[in-house]
């Protein structure tokens, strides 16, 4: 009876969609980043070199997605209170870093994390570290496909 109401007042049940959660200060940088950007031309943006990384996890979650209800289309789905945050838990996770520009873009690299048998000495970080970063990432795929780039001059 109640949905039956609601599909006629057009509001339906969905899914909520599942995101990694910013704070507060990640969303502000990411609106400073925009803002500043937002006179940029076409030609401008594809200059540019953008790297991401991305962190796969294996069997995580509760297996479950709230529902919301709401009405359909994109003006309502992406607010807020339509989705569900994510967070990297302990589980196994396989992390990925990739580069790409206008037209081009490197391979997905696998990103190798340090056990604790790999450790060199007590400063050295487990996981991905910032050496491992210099020496795995950008002197073997970043500097490369920048200079394949032509720099910020050219454009892929």
């Amino acid at each position: 009876m109640i949905s039956k109401y609601l599909c006629k007042e057009n509001h339906f049940v969905f899914l909520v969609y599942c995101k990694p959660w910013l704070g507060r200060e990640s969303r502000k940088r990411r609106k400073r980043w925009c803002r500043e950007r937002r006179r940029w031309r076409k030609e401008t943006f594809q200059k540019v070199v953008y790297t991401d990384e991305v962190q796969l996890q294996v069997g995580s979650g509760t297996g479950w997605r709230r529902k919301v209800g709401r009405k359909p289309g994109p003006q309502f789905a992406y607010k807020a209170q339509n989705f569900q945050p994510t967070f990297i838990g302990e589980l196994l996770s396989v992390g990925f870093w990739a580069a790409f520009s206008y037209g081009n873009h490197t391979p997905l690299i696998p990103l190798c994390k340090w056990t604790e048998n790999e450790r060199k000495s007590e400063k050295d970080q487990l996981g991905f570290n910032s050496n491992q970063y210099v020496h795995e990432i950008l002197v073997p795929h970043l500097l490369p496909f920048y200079v394949k780039c032509e720099g910020l001059g050219g454009g892929c």
